[in-house]
């Protein structure tokens, strides 16, 4: 299920196995990096490795106010 921005309305909530505790970020132990990605209508709008977690999440979060003009908890708080 989407919105009219073609978001993923599923992609807005934190899942259980999400290890980072950040929706849109995640680690990649095989190069020691952070990942920060949003998809917007369909694609990548964000797509980028980090050597922090706190850049990741900056990214991430960046991103979100851009694209979605809100963060992804406030988006998903109007879904649940």
């Amino acid at each position: 299920m989407t919105n009219d921005d073609g978001i993923s309305l599923n992609s807005l909530v934190k899942s259980k196995r999400n290890k980072s505790g950040v929706v849109g970020v995640s680690y990649n132990p095989a190069n020691n990096r952070w990942f920060a990605r949003l998809r917007y209508q369909g694609r990548y709008v964000l797509l980028k490795s980090c050597q922090t977690f706190d850049e990741a999440v900056a990214l991430r979060k960046a991103a979100e106010y851009q694209y979605l003009g809100k963060p992804t908890e406030e988006l998903a708080e109007s879904v649940q």
